[in-house]
Protein backbone atom coordinates (compact mmCIF):
# COMPACT_ATOMS: atom_id res chain seq x y z
CA UNK A 1 0.00 0.00 0.00
CA UNK A 2 1.46 3.41 -1.17
CA UNK A 3 1.46 5.90 1.39
CA UNK A 4 0.15 10.00 0.44
CA UNK A 5 0.83 12.65 2.59
CA UNK A 6 -2.83 12.73 3.24
CA UNK A 7 -2.22 9.33 5.35
CA UNK A 8 0.68 10.91 7.13
CA UNK A 9 -0.02 12.65 10.61
CA UNK A 10 0.99 16.01 10.12
CA UNK A 11 3.57 17.81 12.72
CA UNK A 12 2.11 19.51 15.41
CA UNK A 13 4.72 21.12 17.50
CA UNK A 14 5.42 24.70 17.96
CA UNK A 15 7.96 25.73 15.67
CA UNK A 16 11.31 27.44 17.17
CA UNK A 17 13.46 29.86 15.29
CA UNK A 18 17.16 29.02 15.75
CA UNK A 19 18.50 31.55 13.10
CA UNK A 20 20.68 29.01 11.81
CA UNK A 21 20.29 28.46 7.76
CA UNK A 22 20.97 25.52 5.83
CA UNK A 23 24.82 26.92 5.17
CA UNK A 24 25.37 27.53 8.30
CA UNK A 25 24.33 24.07 9.27
CA UNK A 26 25.97 22.32 6.67
CA UNK A 27 29.77 24.27 7.25
CA UNK A 28 28.84 23.50 11.00
CA UNK A 29 28.19 19.50 10.28
CA UNK A 30 31.27 18.95 8.25
CA UNK A 31 33.33 20.61 11.21
CA UNK A 32 32.20 17.97 13.65
CA UNK A 33 32.49 15.72 10.83
CA UNK A 34 36.22 16.08 10.69
CA UNK A 35 37.11 16.62 14.48
CA UNK A 36 35.03 13.58 14.89
CA UNK A 37 36.80 11.77 12.35
CA UNK A 38 40.32 12.73 14.19
CA UNK A 39 38.77 11.81 17.69
CA UNK A 40 39.42 15.37 18.24
CA UNK A 41 37.53 16.30 21.85
CA UNK A 42 38.96 19.83 22.08
CA UNK A 43 37.42 20.38 18.59
CA UNK A 44 34.22 18.63 19.18
CA UNK A 45 33.41 20.48 22.28
CA UNK A 46 33.91 24.03 20.59
CA UNK A 47 31.07 22.81 18.21
CA UNK A 48 28.29 21.76 21.19
CA UNK A 49 26.17 23.97 22.96
CA UNK A 50 26.00 23.65 26.85
CA UNK A 51 23.14 21.71 26.93
CA UNK A 52 23.75 19.05 23.97
CA UNK A 53 22.87 15.69 24.92
CA UNK A 54 23.85 12.62 22.09
CA UNK A 55 21.16 9.67 22.77
CA UNK A 56 22.06 6.62 21.43
CA UNK A 57 20.14 3.34 20.38
CA UNK A 58 18.23 2.25 23.83
CA UNK A 59 19.60 -1.38 22.54
CA UNK A 60 22.97 -0.29 22.70
CA UNK A 61 22.93 0.04 26.40
CA UNK A 62 25.12 3.37 27.15
CA UNK A 63 24.13 7.24 27.04
CA UNK A 64 22.08 9.33 27.09
CA UNK A 65 25.49 11.75 27.22
CA UNK A 66 24.81 15.22 28.71
CA UNK A 67 26.86 18.33 28.45
CA UNK A 68 29.84 19.43 26.54
CA UNK A 69 32.72 17.42 28.26
CA UNK A 70 30.87 14.25 28.42
CA UNK A 71 29.36 14.95 24.83
CA UNK A 72 33.07 15.75 23.59
CA UNK A 73 34.80 13.07 25.63
CA UNK A 74 32.26 10.06 24.48
CA UNK A 75 32.08 11.21 20.87
CA UNK A 76 36.09 11.34 20.86
CA UNK A 77 36.17 7.90 21.84
CA UNK A 78 35.67 6.99 24.66
CA UNK A 79 32.36 5.39 23.96
CA UNK A 80 33.70 3.43 21.01
CA UNK A 81 36.68 2.56 23.15
CA UNK A 82 34.72 0.36 25.05
CA UNK A 83 34.71 -2.46 22.57
CA UNK A 84 36.59 -0.79 19.63
CA UNK A 85 40.44 0.17 19.24
CA UNK A 86 39.80 3.43 18.57
CA UNK A 87 43.14 4.14 16.80
CA UNK A 88 41.82 1.55 13.55
CA UNK A 89 38.00 3.61 13.89
CA UNK A 90 37.59 4.93 10.09
CA UNK A 91 34.67 6.90 9.08
CA UNK A 92 33.34 7.34 5.42
CA UNK A 93 30.37 9.60 5.52
CA UNK A 94 28.14 8.62 2.48
CA UNK A 95 25.81 11.61 2.56
CA UNK A 96 24.27 14.17 4.06
CA UNK A 97 20.91 16.02 3.83
CA UNK A 98 20.67 18.92 5.54
CA UNK A 99 17.20 20.82 6.07
CA UNK A 100 17.85 24.13 8.17
CA UNK A 101 18.83 23.34 11.62
CA UNK A 102 18.70 19.97 10.85
CA UNK A 103 21.04 17.52 9.73
CA UNK A 104 21.11 13.75 8.62
CA UNK A 105 25.01 11.84 7.76
CA UNK A 106 24.94 8.39 6.59
CA UNK A 107 28.30 6.80 7.38
CA UNK A 108 30.02 3.84 7.43
CA UNK A 109 32.18 2.61 10.22
CA UNK A 110 35.35 0.13 10.01
CA UNK A 111 37.30 -0.99 13.05
CA UNK A 112 39.04 -3.32 14.74
CA UNK A 113 37.66 -4.75 18.24
CA UNK A 114 40.10 -5.33 20.68
CA UNK A 115 39.72 -9.20 20.11
CA UNK A 116 41.29 -8.79 16.43
CA UNK A 117 37.40 -8.89 14.99
CA UNK A 118 36.63 -6.52 11.73
CA UNK A 119 33.90 -4.21 12.48
CA UNK A 120 31.69 -2.70 9.84
CA UNK A 121 28.80 -1.20 10.75
CA UNK A 122 26.35 1.58 8.82
CA UNK A 123 25.41 4.74 10.93
CA UNK A 124 22.69 7.02 10.62
CA UNK A 125 22.94 10.56 12.46
CA UNK A 126 20.85 13.03 13.08
CA UNK A 127 21.82 16.07 14.63
CA UNK A 128 19.75 19.77 15.58
CA UNK A 129 21.63 23.02 15.30
CA UNK A 130 20.60 25.89 17.66
CA UNK A 131 22.31 29.30 16.90
CA UNK A 132 25.47 28.04 15.47
CA UNK A 133 26.20 25.06 17.65
CA UNK A 134 25.31 21.71 18.02
CA UNK A 135 22.49 21.04 20.27
CA UNK A 136 21.38 17.31 20.14
CA UNK A 137 22.64 14.35 18.32
CA UNK A 138 20.83 10.81 17.73
CA UNK A 139 22.60 8.30 16.16
CA UNK A 140 20.96 5.26 14.97
CA UNK A 141 22.94 1.39 13.76
CA UNK A 142 22.86 -2.30 13.55
CA UNK A 143 23.18 -2.79 17.59
CA UNK A 144 22.48 -6.79 17.52
CA UNK A 145 25.45 -7.01 15.11
CA UNK A 146 27.46 -5.22 16.94
CA UNK A 147 26.55 -6.98 20.23
CA UNK A 148 27.09 -10.15 18.82
CA UNK A 149 30.79 -9.42 17.42
CA UNK A 150 31.95 -8.43 20.77
CA UNK A 151 29.93 -11.31 22.20
CA UNK A 152 27.40 -9.62 24.37
CA UNK A 153 24.10 -11.29 22.58
CA UNK A 154 23.36 -15.17 22.64
CA UNK A 155 22.33 -14.50 18.85
CA UNK A 156 18.60 -13.54 19.62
Amino acid sequence: MAMTYESCTPYTGEAIMTATTAGDTRHLIQRFLDAHARGDAEAISKLLSEDVQWRLPRSAGVGPFRGVEEVSRALAGMAAGNWLDVSTISRDVRNIVIDGDLAVALELKTARSHSGAEYVNEYCWVYTCRYGLISEIRNYTDTLYAFRLFGLANGA
